[in-house]
């Protein structure tokens, strides 16, 4: 029986998973400061762009000649789909909020299939089948539920 529990220790997956949750703590904290980074150069460069801020003073002028260019990709695309070019920031702040909540769900998803992958190469061929087929149902799920999405949209 003590072959058997040493056989079963897994420290490739224990590293691992201690890997995965520093790196969701560390994210968490890092994609925290680049979000209200972002917010900060957002909400002045919007300021800037709709003339709250005077168009001459030193930050108006930094700001075009610094922030701007790199929104210029973010704003030809605001543009194409109808919107404002002062809503470019807002667009920017929006898709580097998605991206970090993305990437910290990619995360915790990847530390719940190694979990759940080495609970059921504990139990053996039984519970691989039981992990199979709990995927197979929850895939089904998810395309009923994008089907209803889909179907909503249009």
């Amino acid at each position: 029986m003590l072959a058997r529990d040493q056989r079963l220790s897994l420290p490739r997956v224990t590293t691992l998973l201690a890997v995965v949750d520093a790196a969701i703590r560390v994210l968490r904290i890092a994609l925290a400061v680049v979000g209200g980074a972002v917010l900060v150069t957002a909400t002045v460069d919007w300021a800037v762009r709709t003339r709250r801020i005077n168009p001459f003073s030193p930050i108006s002028r930094f700001f075009r000649r610094a922030v701007d260019p790199l929104l210029a990709p973010v704003e030809a695309r605001v543009v194409r789909a109808g919107g404002l070019p002062s809503q470019a920031p807002w667009w920017a702040l929006a898709a580097v909020v998605v991206a970090g909540v993305l990437l910290i769900v990619l995360l915790q998803w990847l530390h719940t299939t190694v979990v759940a992958v080495s609970l059921a190469s504990e139990r053996g061929a039984a519970g691989i089948v039981q992990l199979v087929l709990g995927w197979a149902f929850e895939l089904l799920k998810l395309a009923l539920i994008i089907r209803v999405l889909v179907s909503w949209i249009g």
